[in-house]
């Protein structure tokens, strides 16, 4: 041959960087005009480095991955080593056809449910809503696992309704990096964003979404990775990476708000404030959380630790009645807390979530505390239905449909609809459905950059997300019903 070249090819179904075929093609003159043709020479088959999965085609040439797990055994155990090698191969192409089926199963049923919720001609949606989240015919003779309320049925049906007309109304890009986390007050009056710049800005919200004013920025020396306000919206307290949260008093005719810091061992990243005021939770990069009681006559707070992650904890939540909390962390488990302020001990574990194959990134819980949401790092959302006698907890459905990590979730006041931003640059909208494994999306929201957070209004008339642009994006909901 004049030239010879090496082709890679082949590539590990674990690890898509590792090329488990070396193709060797050469170039050769052939026939009567003596033309150049190219030519495969020979191949090579390797294992790959970092889980010796072999590629599966035949070959003359052995690795040196290969060679030394095979070196020193007897021609039974190398038998033995094939067909445990077989044996995984058919397990995983049988796994991988059962996803496949699963994702078909699923874009059948959206497919069938975009079809029902077609209005007609005078725009109306008159079917009820059926269990997979699409509309149908009236069910009557068919039994039922739960019947639904008649508002149940027109809350979905507003919610379906909405989710077909949602639009981006407002865009605040006053941030010079990351938008790393936003928040809605409990009046919904106010939006707060916390971003990598360092600052923390608090937006006054019009009441039709159409325009905002920043009135106050609340700044740290280092990146500000959290944000939470009180649900009297008396405080604030930012989460740092210079290893504080600061309290903010909220004082709207003051120019500047007054704050005090709680000192931590290592970067905060996440904060959280109970509903009834009495604690806030922090998350550190160390692996701990603090539980702070709270005193707004002193700027001396008392905390308690809650030990037990094995990595940085990444998100906190505290249930509306105030009597658990739930930490994420990228162990990828989440931890559930049971709260006892008349203890001096601190909140004590009675739980931990394992299913995800990555970190947890984001965590929430339901308002009306019936189920847990948990984002991952694995492109997953799953629900926990919460039981707090029970001490093992499995995933009651899964939220599956965004191509990269699940960076944020977040839950409506009416638990009907929850959000979740990913780092494939969307925003997807999911119907709450307890009765089925699989969430049904309604709706989903394009980015140009990858979504770090999400917020839903109070009254769920529009939702909030921060991007990896440094921009915050609303998004309003509007059922379009005379």
């Amino acid at each position: 041959p004049e030239r010879v070249e090496l082709i890679r090819a082949g590539r590990c179904t674990r690890h898509p960087s590792e090329h488990l075929v070396e193709e060797v093609w050469g170039t050769k003159r052939r026939g009567f005009f003596r033309r150049k043709q190219k030519v495969l020479l020979g191949t090579q088959r390797r294992a790959c480095p970092q889980c010796a999965s072999i590629a599966p085609r035949s070959s003359t040439l052995m690795s040196d991955t290969l060679d030394a797990q095979l070196d020193g055994k007897s021609p039974e155990e190398q038998a033995a080593f094939w067909r445990q090698e077989a044996q995984r191969l058919r397990e995983e192409r049988q796994q991988l056809e059962k996803d496949r089926e699963a994702y078909r199963a699923l874009a059948d049923q959206r497919r069938e449910a975009l079809e029902a919720v077609k209005p007609g001609a005078d725009g109306e949606i008159r079917a009820p809503v059926n269990a997979n989240g699409g509309l149908t015919e009236n069910e009557e003779d068919k039994p039922q696992a739960a019947a639904s309320s008649p508002e149940t049925s027109q809350a979905k049906e507003r919610l379906l309704r909405a989710a077909a007309f949602i639009t981006c109304s407002l865009t605040l890009d006053d941030h010079d990096d990351d938008v790393a986390d936003v928040q809605v007050s409990p009046d919904g009056g106010f939006v707060l964003t916390a971003s990598a710049d360092g600052e923390s800005k608090v937006w006054l919200v019009h009441k039709t979404v159409a325009s905002a004013v920043c009135m106050q920025t609340l700044d740290h020396p280092k990146a500000i990775l959290s944000v939470a306000i009180s649900a009297d919206s008396s405080y604030v307290v930012t989460a740092s990476a210079d290893s504080t949260a600061k309290v903010w008093l909220v004082d709207i005719n003051a120019p500047k708000w007054s704050s005090f810091e709680l000192k931590h061992a290592s970067i905060v990243q996440s904060v959280a404030i109970a509903a009834n005021g009495a604690f806030v939770v922090t998350g550190c990069h160390n692996g701990n959380g603090r539980f702070w009681i709270t005193d707004q006559d002193s700027a001396t707070w008392e905390h308690r630790p809650l030990e037990g992650h094995t990595a940085e904890v990444t998100s906190v939540a505290i249930s509306a009645d105030s009597t658990f909390i739930v930490t994420g962390s990228k162990d990828r488990n989440a931890r559930v807390w049971t709260v006892d302020l008349m203890s001096p001990e601190p909140p004590a574990c009675v739980t931990e979530l394992v299913a995800h194959r990555d970190e947890i990134t984001d965590v929430a819980i339901a308002p009306d505390n019936s189920f847990v949401l948990t984002g991952s790092g694995d492109r997953t959302g799953k629900v926990w239905n919460v039981n707090l006698d029970e001490e093992f907890w499995t995933p009651a459905a899964t939220l599956a449909g965004h191509r990269g990590s699940v960076n944020a979730v977040a839950i409506s006041s009416d638990s009907t609809f929850a959000v979740t931003g990913s780092s494939d640059k969307s925003v997807k909208l999911w119907l709450v459905d307890r009765s089925e494994s699989s969430w049904f999306c309604l709706s989903t929201i394009q980015h140009a950059r990858p979504v770090l957070s999400v917020a839903v209004s109070p009254d769920g008339s529009y939702i909030v997300s921060g991007s990896a642009s440094g921009d915050t994006k609303l998004f309003t909901m509007d059922d379009h019903e005379e």
